[in-house]
């Protein structure tokens, strides 16, 4: 009654939603529009409502909303680096604070902005050939890669990147594990084995020298 008393006296269009009464057996949301109905004069003789059964709509809202809310959480407090790059351009539209943290970078620094700006690629064959998968495979699974921090570091990564939809724009959704000190450690025992396998190598080579043609000498020093 107030909505309609405001339509004729003021002759403005007004738009609203209300629920059905809880009394009925289900609960509808409707949309409403009412606007005033003139005679041949233009003078105001009453209002015209039009209105439009919105639950579903509204349903699907709520559901979109909680699915965001739960996405949003979930990627700020992901443990590893997480980030979303436009597909169109590949600047970054957001990162999580994990990411901010390994690349010393603000977030100011880093949204929209490519990574080949800020010079996160520490070699850029990588960067292309990860391109080259992403455009045939649509996906990346763990694939190495060298990044260079804000300092110079050089970290070694493991990238998985899937395309995500946001609104009506294509996205790559890219998580990355750092694996630095696995492959250092990696590499010492590399290092350790090759060292193992040269000193068994040369055993082996003194063991098959007869003992009468092995000699040995001394120098004193004075």
């Amino acid at each position: 009654e107030t909505d309609l008393k405001y339509v004729i006296e003021t002759g403005q269009n007004i738009e609203f939603e209300f629920m059905i009464p809880d009394f009925l057996p289900t609960e509808e949301i409707h949309w409403i529009r009412m606007v005033p109905e003139r005679n041949e004069n233009g003078e105001i003789i009453g209002a015209l409502a039009i209105g439009r059964d919105i639950t579903e709509f509204k349903k699907s809202q709520e559901k979109l909303m909680e699915t965001e809310d739960r996405f949003s959480v979930s990627f700020n407090k992901n443990p590893l680096s997480t980030a979303i790059i436009r597909c169109n351009d590949s600047k970054y539209v957001d990162v999580n604070e994990r990411f901010l943290k390994k690349t010393g970078h603000t977030r100011e620094e880093i949204i929209e902005h490519t990574p080949i700006e800020l010079g996160l690629y520490a070699d850029l064959d990588e960067h292309e050939q990860m391109t080259k998968i992403l455009d045939k495979e649509r996906y990346l699974d763990n694939y190495e890669f060298k990044l260079r921090t804000k300092s110079g570091e050089v970290r070694i990564k493991l990238n998985t990147t899937s395309i995500i939809k946001i609104g009506d724009e294509k996205h790559y959704l890219s998580v990355f594990h750092d694996i630095t000190e696995r492959k250092q450690i990696e590499q010492k025992l590399i290092n350790s084995e090759y060292k193992k396998t040269i000193l068994n190598q040369i055993a082996n080579v003194f063991l098959t020298i007869p003992d009468d043609k092995i000699s040995v000498s001394y120098t004193h020093l004075r």
